[in-house]
Protein backbone atom coordinates (compact mmCIF):
# COMPACT_ATOMS: atom_id res chain seq x y z
CA UNK A 1 0.00 0.00 0.00
CA UNK A 2 1.24 3.47 -0.85
CA UNK A 3 -0.04 6.78 0.55
CA UNK A 4 1.03 10.39 0.21
CA UNK A 5 0.66 12.09 3.58
CA UNK A 6 1.63 15.59 4.59
CA UNK A 7 3.41 15.68 7.95
CA UNK A 8 5.15 18.13 10.24
CA UNK A 9 8.54 17.24 11.71
CA UNK A 10 8.64 18.16 15.43
CA UNK A 11 11.10 17.08 18.10
CA UNK A 12 12.45 14.24 15.96
CA UNK A 13 8.99 12.84 15.12
CA UNK A 14 6.88 13.08 11.96
CA UNK A 15 3.33 14.11 12.88
CA UNK A 16 0.77 13.41 10.11
CA UNK A 17 -1.59 16.26 9.20
CA UNK A 18 -4.37 13.83 8.22
CA UNK A 19 -5.66 10.43 9.27
CA UNK A 20 -3.35 7.62 8.15
CA UNK A 21 -5.47 4.69 6.98
CA UNK A 22 -4.47 1.03 6.90
CA UNK A 23 -1.62 1.04 9.42
CA UNK A 24 -1.55 -0.74 12.76
CA UNK A 25 0.05 0.68 15.91
CA UNK A 26 3.81 0.17 15.84
CA UNK A 27 3.88 -0.83 12.18
CA UNK A 28 7.14 0.04 10.43
CA UNK A 29 6.94 2.16 7.27
CA UNK A 30 9.38 3.64 4.78
CA UNK A 31 9.28 7.43 4.46
CA UNK A 32 10.39 9.51 1.51
CA UNK A 33 10.83 13.08 2.69
CA UNK A 34 10.31 15.96 0.25
CA UNK A 35 10.40 19.58 1.36
CA UNK A 36 6.98 21.12 0.86
CA UNK A 37 8.52 24.39 -0.25
CA UNK A 38 9.55 22.66 -3.49
CA UNK A 39 5.94 22.09 -4.60
CA UNK A 40 3.32 24.50 -5.85
CA UNK A 41 -0.14 24.69 -4.27
CA UNK A 42 -1.66 22.85 -7.24
CA UNK A 43 0.87 20.00 -6.89
CA UNK A 44 -0.02 19.61 -3.21
CA UNK A 45 -3.74 19.63 -4.00
CA UNK A 46 -3.19 16.90 -6.59
CA UNK A 47 -1.17 14.79 -4.13
CA UNK A 48 -3.88 15.19 -1.48
CA UNK A 49 -6.55 14.17 -3.99
CA UNK A 50 -4.56 11.04 -4.92
CA UNK A 51 -4.12 10.18 -1.22
CA UNK A 52 -7.85 10.51 -0.59
CA UNK A 53 -8.75 8.42 -3.64
CA UNK A 54 -6.31 5.70 -2.53
CA UNK A 55 -7.71 5.79 1.01
CA UNK A 56 -11.25 5.24 -0.31
CA UNK A 57 -10.12 2.41 -2.56
CA UNK A 58 -10.98 4.35 -5.71
CA UNK A 59 -7.39 4.44 -6.91
CA UNK A 60 -4.94 1.59 -6.41
CA UNK A 61 -1.79 3.43 -7.36
CA UNK A 62 -0.94 6.36 -9.54
CA UNK A 63 1.66 5.08 -11.97
CA UNK A 64 4.36 7.32 -13.33
CA UNK A 65 4.04 8.20 -17.00
CA UNK A 66 6.04 5.97 -19.33
CA UNK A 67 9.57 7.03 -20.12
CA UNK A 68 9.86 9.20 -23.19
CA UNK A 69 10.88 7.28 -26.29
CA UNK A 70 13.34 8.90 -28.66
CA UNK A 71 10.87 10.64 -30.96
CA UNK A 72 11.84 11.70 -34.45
CA UNK A 73 9.16 13.16 -36.72
CA UNK A 74 8.88 11.73 -40.21
CA UNK A 75 10.56 13.59 -43.03
CA UNK A 76 7.74 14.41 -45.46
CA UNK A 77 8.73 15.95 -48.80
CA UNK A 78 7.15 19.22 -49.80
CA UNK A 79 5.91 22.24 -47.82
CA UNK A 80 4.66 21.93 -44.27
CA UNK A 81 0.98 21.52 -43.41
CA UNK A 82 0.55 25.09 -42.17
CA UNK A 83 2.17 26.45 -45.35
CA UNK A 84 -0.19 24.34 -47.48
CA UNK A 85 -3.26 25.58 -45.58
CA UNK A 86 -2.18 29.21 -45.91
CA UNK A 87 -1.54 28.76 -49.64
CA UNK A 88 -5.03 27.27 -50.16
CA UNK A 89 -6.64 30.22 -48.36
CA UNK A 90 -5.11 32.73 -50.77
Amino acid sequence: MSQVIEAVYENGVFRPQALVIGLSHGQRVLLTVEDRADFSASEWKEAELMRRLEARGLLEKLNAPPAAVDFRPLDVPGPGLSETILAERR
